[in-house]
């Protein structure tokens, strides 16, 4: 009997499995020679003979014998990577169709957009097994290896142990591998299918009826079906919400949303589908803190996925012949919008309609590719296998419509209801014909340099707080980028490459090749960015008891360019409001939020949940909660509500967006008042004396005291 999780190291090979490095990302080094240049000590030692430091004279040397793990087009890709003792020599090649190209991905906050990049898919393969005809795989290696690898042995998830590791990659990089069956959290069990209780949540009044859903997940092994000429292309706007972005950082949410989605594809490219149905990215929104919560409604799910759904149609582009223009949104969250179990929720028929092409998906690790292929099933037209056709048969071999939960699949599957029902439907949704990487997309500025100062490179490079290396002055600074952290200004590390093209290396004059040359008087001037009118204030987070509410502001007046400097300050700012006390006896907000949790299973087994504060400054405003029956303690994986007090030692002091505002006792946010030893805010101690008396008092009789 196999374990379900392992530990493995993964080695970059040649075609034939020869090793070549321990290297696997593709940002990780563009020639993997760092051992070198990332001890360049700019004060002299060991780094001497690497550092271009004052007063010495460079050795070159010749970079070692190790490629880049970056793909071009037509490239392939090699691994090696040990599953449960088997060793597997992964063969890959960059799935070009899965991000369209020119597409964003937009931060939003407070329902405007605050910032926006391209994004980029060139760290997603899919490919196969070496000697394993049947064996598929769908990965990526933006930050590690991970993904999904199916072998004739079973259906295995990979992951890096550490995100964010990929400078010391070239010493090794531990990931683990574990079986999809693995990640189930409750007990496997035969239960009723929610769809047969859609009244009982409202939805028989919702158009077109809605589908509810619950999925488990489990084994599998199918071959991937060859891409054709004739392909249907999906064109997905992927909402992340912010619980996503906070569980899995702001700095790894996207590449990971993009190799879910990559997995999806996988999925809709099983040759048991029968059609060609490609999963192609073209905008990606990472949905604000207050944006997220008023869209899902706890318990609530056909009200979920109709917000869902309303907000999907705003973020919709007016024009069709737009190149963002999409055919259907795929919302992720990871707050409990239904029952316990519950991973997913869909209108069936609905694709390409303005307002029931989208689906709700609670992410919940890799294998929620399989809960958003299931729904996105139902939007195309599928039902549950065995409900109103003849595949009920083909349920317990693991087919991915199948309604119930299932013990053990071997193999997962379309079955050949959910392939009749697709094909009864598929010609009707006249969106899915065009082709999006036809479209017409804005071109890539000239020198993409432009807005990325070398300050900003650095910190791509290797990190939060790395900043051009300032120990030592080349004579041109656009042969080579060197950097530093603030901690060690001397300790200088390099990837080996040159700034790009367009980088500002002095006034008026800017990085092209390799070198610092006057820009052309042609192109355009950089300008700082300035702010725009703050808006209103919104409603307040709290009707008593003291809550928050804030205003905003946008950097647009102008928008920085060309690599101008970012708006001074804070985007938003912030004040208390409704500070009078609850009506009725004493209430713990934090006691509150705790308490509607008591509903919800954990390790298969209902709590009663007490408030918990969380030791650590940095978790204060995420919602902990302990067990009163075994004394557990567990994070939520959601943030306390606006207006919930940091911590009882600070009576003022309030979360909002998951963060902790400090407010003086004057109840004023950003105030350092404190009370003094008389109770008086801001006081000096002087309002109120310390008096001593000494009571004596004796029996009146002799004896014991009673």
């Amino acid at each position: 009997m196999f374990r379900s999780q392992t530990y493995c190291e993964i080695t970059c090979t040649d075609s034939h499995g020869r090793y070549i490095s321990h290297v696997v990302s593709a940002w990780a080094s563009a020639a993997t020679g760092e051992t070198e240049s990332e001890g360049a000590d700019a004060g002299g030692g060991a780094g001497d003979s690497s550092s271009p430091g004052p007063g010495k004279r460079r050795v070159a040397r010749s970079a070692p014998e190790t490629p880049s793990v970056t793909s071009g087009a037509g490239q392939h890709l090699f691994f090696n990577v040990t599953v449960f003792g088997k060793e597997l020599h992964l063969r890959l090649k960059a799935n070009r169709r899965l991000v369209a190209p020119g597409a964003f991905v937009e931060w939003q906050e407070d329902f405007e957009e605050k910032a926006k990049e391209r994004l980029h898919g060139d760290c997603v393969f899919t490919g196969d097994v070496s000697d394993m005809p049947e064996a598929t795989v769908a990965i990526s290696n933006c930050d590690g290896l991970a993904g999904l690898i199916r072998t004739d042995n079973g259906e295995f998830f990979i992951e890096p142990l550490e995100k964010g590791q990929q400078d010391v990659e070239v010493k090794g990089r531990v990931h683990v591998v574990y079986r999809r069956s693995a990640i189930k959290s409750e007990p496997v069990q035969r239960r009723k299918d929610l769809h047969n209780e859609v009244t009982d949540f409202g939805i028989a009044n919702l158009p077109g009826g809605l589908d509810l859903l619950e999925h488990k997940l489990t084994e599998s092994v199918r071959k991937r079906r060859h891409a054709k000429t004739d392909d249907y292309n999906i064109e997905v706007l992927l909402a992340v919400d912010d619980s996503v972005v906070r569980f899995h950082g702001k700095e790894h949410v996207q590449n990971y949303v993009l190799t879910l989605i990559n997995i999806v594809d996988e999925i809709y490219h099983d040759e048991s589908l029968g059609t060609n149905i490609n999963i192609v990215l073209v905008r990606m929104i990472m949905v604000g803190y207050r944006q997220s919560i008023s869209l899902i409604e706890r318990g609530n799910p056909s009200r979920s996925l109709e917000q869902v759904c309303r907000w999907a149609n705003t973020q919709q582009r007016r024009d069709p012949d737009h190149a963002e223009y999409h055919d259907h949104a795929i919302f992720l969250t990871r707050q409990d919008f239904g029952p316990a179990g519950m991973q997913g929720y869909a209108p069936v028929t609905g694709m390409c309609h303005p307002l029931r092409s989208c689906t709700l998906n609670h992410e919940d690790g890799f294998s929620s590719a399989f809960v958003v292929a299931h729904e996105t099933g139902h939007v195309l037209g599928m039902e549950h296998d065995g409900q109103g056709n003849r595949c009920s048969d083909e349920t317990s071999m693991g087919s991915i419509m199948a309604p119930l939960v299932q013990a053990a699949f071997h193999r997962y599957h379309w079955s050949r209801c959910s392939k009749q029902e697709l094909n009864r439907y598929i010609h009707s949704y006249d969106c899915l014909l065009d082709n999006p990487f036809e479209h017409k997309w804005p071109k890539l500025p000239e020198l993409p340099g432009i807005n990325y100062s070398m300050d900003e490179q650095c910190r791509f490079d290797f990190g939060v707080g790395y900043k051009m290396c300032t120990a030592f002055r080349t004579y041109d600074p656009c042969k080579q980028l060197w950097c530093s952290h603030p901690d060690n200004q001397y300790f200088c590390k390099t990837k080996k490459g040159p700034p790009v093209d367009g980088t500002e290396c002095a006034p008026s004059k800017w990085c092209f090749k390799g070198h610092c040359i006057w820009r052309s008087s042609s192109q355009p001037q950089g300008h700082d960015g300035n702010w725009g009118s703050w808006t209103k204030f919104g409603s307040c987070s709290r009707t008593c008891g003291g809550g928050v509410r804030s205003r905003s502001r946008t950097c647009n007046n102008p928008v920085p360019a060309y690599g101008g400097r970012d708006c001074p300050g804070s985007t938003f700012d912030y004040q208390m409001c409704n500070m009078e006390e609850c009506a009725g006896p004493y209430e713990d907000f934090r006691a509150q939020q705790c308490v509607q949790r008591s509903n919800k299973y954990h390790k298969n087994t209902k709590h009663t949940w007490l408030p918990y504060e969380h030791p650590d400054e940095a978790h204060k405003c995420e919602l902990s909660c302990q067990s009163k029956e075994t004394g557990e303690v567990v994070v939520m994986n959601q943030v306390m509500h606006d207006g919930t007090r940091c911590s009882y030692t600070d009576p003022f002091s309030v979360c909002t967006r998951g963060e902790c505002l400090h407010v003086g006792c004057d109840k004023e946010v950003g105030s350092y008042k404190q009370e003094d030893k008389c109770g008086v805010c801001g006081g000096d101690n002087s309002h109120c004396r310390t008096v001593k008396l000494t009571l004596t008092k004796m029996p009146k009789k002799t004896g014991m005291l009673k």
